[in-house]
């Protein structure tokens, strides 16, 4: 996606959101640092997710900017990349018994958590304070080269 962040003034500032986060559904989200945040649900068993947190990807003086986010996540390695501006910025993976069969997405919402799994307001409401644009999700990962093809012929 394309993203123009007004503020971070959340813990948690929705980008993408599952309702309810069942076992194999994901969130995508920026922190209050500034880093993108990328999970699976494993539920209680499997220690519920296993967070990817990437360095900073947004400030302040960032705010009138549109930047390039994406995040890949491939089941059959457990691995998650974070990418900023069409260039790579953090590669994780996660242990063996922290990994899903498949990705599943039901109920979800761009920006927002409309059914989060607690109702206290600080851990609840995650609505973005900004704009996205160009908001795709792929059914395979993709290269670096067509990640950086993405950001190229997006740029403004």
């Amino acid at each position: 996606t394309w993203a123009k962040i007004d503020s971070l003034d959340r813990q948690y500032n929705a980008l993408f959101l599952t309702d309810n986060y069942e076992i194999g559904e994901p969130h995508w989200q920026l922190t209050d640092k500034g880093q993108l945040f990328f999970s699976v649900g494993l539920g209680q068993g499997k220690g519920f997710h296993h967070v990817f947190l990437s360095p900073l990807v947004w400030d302040h003086s960032d705010s009138e900017k549109w930047l390039h986010l994406v995040t890949t996540y491939d089941v059959a390695t457990r691995t998650c990349v974070h990418y900023l501006n069409g260039k790579e910025i953090s590669r994780d993976q996660a242990d063996q018994e922290q990994g899903v069969d498949a990705i599943n997405i039901g109920s979800a919402q761009i920006g927002n958590w409309g059914l989060p799994t607690r109702r206290e307001p600080e851990f609840a409401v995650r609505n973005l304070n900004g704009r996205l644009d160009e908001f795709t999700i792929f059914s395979t990962v993709l290269t670096p080269d067509e990640i950086q093809s993405l950001y190229q012929s997006g740029k403004p």
